[in-house]
């Protein structure tokens, strides 16, 4: 078994249309990690050899499919890869893939299929969806904090039930005291072993542990002895003490449950290396079919949520610093061109959970690294994202070197300002000539920053909104500067706010209530999450909504496919100002990236000097 190699992913196909010509072929790549170290991979000992070679027929049916394209038309054959994001299931995972491949498919995609020279790679990684775990994640928790918590509730309880109890028999009764004590503790050490030990556990080991319960019994029945029974005046503060430190406890327990960290760890660990594992074995097989050649794939990314970090950092392994196309890149002759056979096209992040200091920084960051690449890049985002506001920033107060909580933020949290472009009047809009809606505000939507044809900074109108007005800060405010540099970052995307996006028949908000507010407020927030997590009094998906509305899945997947160049032609939108209505119509906001004007004057903003 020593010689085998064991696979780092599988592969399988999507539909059944793969064999006809006329279609884009869908791939389901999965990554083979689990979701617990301690479990074993549901791959078969005696199953690894089919597997590999399960994989390696897929792998030269993709490549071959890639290098017959790239013979019969002159544009580079392409590869877009969908990556999905924080606590999708493999179900969830597969039916995404599913249904994007099948509108690519479709007459209301943009692609003309009998043209395309396109592959789809739906790639999943190890994510769990929240509280799958339940009380397995008792069976983690470290000795120390374990035994703090029995103790905090064995204490809790059976004070609780003495106090309960004392006043109804009209006596003070220490025996008694003695005795709710001891079942209870018997009933939690019970349970703390049955969740601590699996059902066929050697008798000794349970006998060991029997012991060491007995041992730590003893000191915690005289403290209990002394300050419950004989200062009676403690059992309140024991309470209080106790309960605390229960909710402390819980707290982690509940982080957990929500697996966003776990997930993180999964993502940066195992999917990233995964994916480039399969990079790898598709780069081996393109060279063993015609060798080194000036042809090149480009490949796409459409990645969600964690799975933008799992494209970036897949990126960054893929663009070696060393070679010469990454050092012709620190002299700002950016190329495209990563590993011997492939080029980076396009860049489609939604609701990217990366942090936002990666657009504010000028230090070096696995972002910067791989946006310099990019022919092209994207991000979708919106203001009532409860996932990356709560989870992420959450996780972030205990792993981020931030003091204030707004570099905390994530890149999906930036949002467009409002009303940019003018101080604010008497009903708080920043536009004089243009009369607020019924919320106050002036209804600024479609491309903002192209104003008789003259392009304007994009990191001018980015800000993050909190639910108090007095706490919203704009992107300059964040970086302590007045003015970003050329070069910025921030400036390298093109921006959709998505946060009052609607769909016709009838119009509703997909991603939140679309109440055209400048501000979302601490009410609005409370609304979103009965309706996120409880369906009351409809079910809408702040995170993941974007895959769920007709014209804003379709546009995510014909940038991906295609680039903006493309979607403004003949048949698709005549021009620009099409464009900016048929966004205005949806009420999305959009900052077009310097490099996607139509005059290609204006030098890049990722260039430098």
């Amino acid at each position: 078994m020593s010689d085998i190699q064991y696979p780092y992913y599988t592969i399988k196909s999507l539909g059944d249309l793969n064999c006809k010509e006329d279609k884009i072929p869908g791939y389901y790549v999965i990554s083979t990690a689990t979701i617990n170290v301690e479990i074993a991979d549901k791959i078969n000992v005696h199953e690894v050899n089919g597997v590999n070679k399960k994989n390696k027929l897929f792998i030269q049916e993709i490549a071959k499919r890639l290098v017959d394209e790239s013979k019969k038309k002159d544009d580079p054959p392409e590869l877009v890869v969908h990556i999905h994001g924080y606590a999708n299931s493999r179900k969830d995972a597969r039916k995404r893939y599913e249904e994007a491949w099948e509108y690519v498919n479709s007459p209301d995609s943009k692609l003309e299929l009998a043209k395309s020279n396109y592959v789809f790679i739906g790639y999943r990684w190890p994510a769990e969806p929240p509280l799958k775990e339940g009380f397995d994640s008792l069976k983690a928790l470290p000795i120390l904090p374990s035994c703090i918590l029995k103790i905090s509730s064995v204490v809790v309880i059976s004070t609780i039930l003495l106090l309960l109890i004392t006043p109804w028999l009209e006596v003070r009764l220490n025996l008694l005291s003695l005795l709710i004590f001891v079942i209870v503790y018997a009933v939690c050490t019970v349970m703390f072993i049955k969740l601590n030990l699996p059902s066929k556990t050697a008798k000794l080991i349970n006998l060991y542990l029997f012991f060491n319960e007995i041992a730590l019994f003893v000191p915690v029945l005289l403290c209990y002895i002394f300050f419950i029974i004989i200062c009676s005046q403690l059992r309140i503060f024991s309470i209080i003490l106790c309960g605390l430190i229960i909710g402390i406890i819980s707290a982690l327990i509940i982080l957990r449950l929500l697996t966003y960290s776990r997930d993180r760890f999964r993502a940066s660990n195992y999917g990233v290396l995964d994916l480039v594992e399969f990079f790898q074995d598709l780069q081996a097989e393109k060279i063993r079919i015609e060798g080194i050649t000036k042809s090149r794939i480009k490949i796409s990314f459409i990645a969600h949520s964690l799975g933008c970090e799992v494209a970036t950092q897949t990126i960054r392994i893929l663009a070696d610093v060393f070679d010469d196309d990454a050092i012709n890149t620190v002299k700002n002759q950016h190329s495209s061109n990563i590993s011997a056979v492939f080029t980076l096209g396009r860049l489609v992040l939604v609701a990217p959970d990366i942090p936002i200091e990666s657009i504010l920084t000028t230090r070096a960051n696995f972002l910067k690294s791989s946006l310099i690449r990019c022919e092209e890049a994207y991000v979708f985002s919106n203001e009532a994202d409860l996932a990356l506001r709560l989870a992420s920033t959450a996780a972030n107060y205990f792993s981020f070197p931030s003091k204030d909580r707004y570099r905390g933020y994530k890149l999906g949290n930036v949002t467009v300002n409002r009303n940019p472009n003018s101080p604010p009047n008497k009903n708080g809009c920043q536009d004089p000539n243009s009369p607020p809606n019924k919320n106050g505000c002036q209804d600024k939507y479609g491309i903002v920053n192209v104003q008789k044809d003259k392009l304007q900074n994009p990191h001018q109108y980015l800000e993050i909104r909190t639910y108090q007005e007095t706490e919203r800060k704009t992107l300059l405010e964040l970086s302590g500067e007045t003015q970003l540099k050329e070069n910025a970052i921030a400036d390298c995307f093109t921006y959709f706010d998505c946060t009052d996006y609607t769909e016709e028949e009838p119009e509703k908000g997909i991603l939140s209530f679309a109440r055209k507010k400048d501000c979302l407020t601490l009410c609005d927030y409370f609304e979103l999450c009965l309706a996120h997590f409880f369906g009351f009094p409809r079910k809408i998906d702040t995170h993941g909504g974007y895959f769920e509305g007709k014209f804003c899945r379709g546009l995510i997947h014909d940038l991906a496919f295609l680039g903006y160049e493309q979607l403004l032609g003949d048949k698709y939108y005549s021009n620009q100002d099409e464009f900016s209505n048929a966004c205005k119509n949806r009420n999305i906001q959009v900052l077009l990236a310097s490099n996607l004007l139509a005059s290609k004057k204006i030098p890049h903003p990722c260039d430098e000097g």
